[in-house]
């Protein structure tokens, strides 16, 4: 049966490849997480390679790790006879004077994470330079998003999750959604920075579709505006500053210098887009922002609902959360089997199971202290520690969203996340690679998310943790909010 299954997997993706090789070198590959785009992408190079071994080729990754993860899939000497170059987006962009931009085969991984303005005008450069392109995506994002990847290659082929697990090719899951209620204290704070949120967000109606460059709207929303005023804003043509956006927004809304304060209007303008008013509005935005996402994604309610779920269910898990303060709190209470790791990570000793011992120096002036391992290290024996079960539990934030394959990962919990589709189906797809040594894997995804708050006076206090979750969702899960409700 295993073995059937990973030759019908085999079939479909040599398929694919047929499909660009169709269209003429040029297309999209639009594959469900744990598919394997990867090797899909391999198989093309080798071949390309086999048909002209003086072809350039270029592949671009979003990151550092993706770049690792996909020269793992080429023999070093492979890698070293032939004009294959891995690269990441930002070490493209930094060295792009010293690349050759005409290229035989180009293939950009996760091309989603590509579409900032400046990301995207290289592509679109490498793109008028290269012969044949080859985007790989796993989840299509939104309309606009859509465009711009399709401006590149079109989608040539499709494959949806649904499709993949009725195959076989992915391990088949079950998704909750499991709802929580804010404590008292929380749920008083949770109310008054709501509040001051929505006041500012009142002021700022609309403003972002007067704010305009040679006719085309800088912001897709107020709450980007307001963020910009007061940070900054990187745009195509370069960095903004706040204090830039902040006399712009101004001026568009009536304020100047010669305002008469004596008047009804011009005390209103003064007070609500004077630049030094503004400032420190969106300075106190931001940080009520900050606060309510923190009651949000750092708090004991989810916590104590991650360890019974633990409880429950004691199986390797991957554990998402947007806060590493949490990701670490969440590591501690669980204990020895839990490991977390995060972009922040710092350099630390591992412990060697083997000599029940640190890993020490051997020599030198350190000899016999524990030895001290960066953060790449600490990535590598994180993941080999769940594989190898010196682990049982992965705690994270958004380090491991992607490009991370353990097939031994039979649970998902999702304590926090953005509004991006993408990002929630990375994460659910960490858990859904075919287990060789467990054929009967049924993969469980919690999301842990706050309920609305239902006010006396019969309002509603809308939960962002709850609106972030239902937009990023692209298909139903079965809503609880006690675990005994799980069958």
């Amino acid at each position: 049966m295993e073995f059937k299954e990973d030759k019908s997997k085999t079939l479909r993706q040599e398929e694919s490849i047929n499909k660009w090789r169709n269209a003429k070198g040029n297309g999209t590959l639009l594959l469900c997480p744990r598919f394997g785009k990867t090797k899909i992408g391999v198989e093309i190079v080798k071949r390309t390679i086999e048909k002209n071994n003086n072809a350039f080729i270029i592949i671009l990754a979003p990151s550092e790790y993706i770049v690792k993860y996909w020269k793992n899939y080429f023999d070093d000497n492979f890698l070293a006879t032939y004009q294959i170059n891995i690269y990441s987006i930002d070490y493209f962009i930094k060295n792009s004077n010293t690349i050759t931009y005409n290229q035989d085969l180009v293939i950009v991984d996760e091309v989603h994470k590509f579409l900032s303005d400046k990301r995207y005008e290289v592509l679109k450069e490498l793109r008028s330079k290269s012969k044949w392109w080859l985007n790989l995506l796993g989840i299509m994002p939104h309309e606009k998003d859509r465009d711009m990847i399709c401006a590149l290659a079109p989608v040539i082929d499709k494959i949806t999750t649904q499709e993949a697990v009725e195959k076989g090719w992915v391990s088949p899951h079950i998704e909750y959604n499991i709802c929580l209620e804010f404590s008292d204290e929380d749920r008083i704070r949770y109310i008054k920075l709501s509040s001051l949120i929505k006041d500012t967000l009142d002021i700022f109606k609309d403003v972002h579709r007067k704010v305009k460059y040679q006719n085309k709207e800088l912001f897709q929303s107020d709450f980007e505006l307001i963020y910009a005023c007061y940070a900054g804003k990187k745009l195509s043509h370069g960095f903004v500053e706040g204090k830039k956006i902040r006399e712009i927004t101004a001026n568009i809304m009536g304020w100047n210098t010669n305002l008469d304060l004596y008047t009804e209007y011009g005390r209103q303008r003064d007070k609500y887009w004077n630049p030094n008013n503004i400032y420190e509005r969106c300075k106190s935005f931001s940080i009520n922002v900050k606060l309510r996402n923190n009651i949000i994604s750092n708090n004991n309610i989810k916590l104590d609902m991650i360890n019974n779920l633990i409880t429950k269910y004691p199986v390797p898990t991957i554990i998402f959360n947007e806060s590493i303060d949490f990701v670490t709190k969440i590591a501690d209470s669980l204990g020895k089997d839990a490991i977390a790791y995060h972009s922040q990570i710092e350099s630390r000793p591992i412990w060697d199971n083997d000599n029940n011992d640190w890993f020490r120096y051997a020599s030198g002036k350190k000899q016999g202290q524990p030895k001290m391992f960066g953060k790449d290290k600490i990535k590598e024996e994180t993941i080999q520690g769940i594989i190898n079960g010196k682990y049982k539990y992965l705690v994270t934030a958004k380090a491991l969203d992607e490009g991370l394959t353990i097939p031994n990962l039979e649970q998902v919990i999702i304590t926090a996340g953005s509004t991006n589709l993408i990002q929630q189906g990375q994460r659910k797809g960490r858990g859904t690679n075919i287990d060789i040594n467990n054929p009967n894997k049924q993969t469980k995804i919690f999301n842990l998310y706050f309920n609305d708050i239902y006010l006396v006076d019969g309002g509603i206090i809308r939960s962002r943790d709850k609106t972030k979750l239902l937009e990023r969702q692209t298909n139903s899960a079965i809503e609880i909010s006690n675990l005994d409700e799980i069958s």
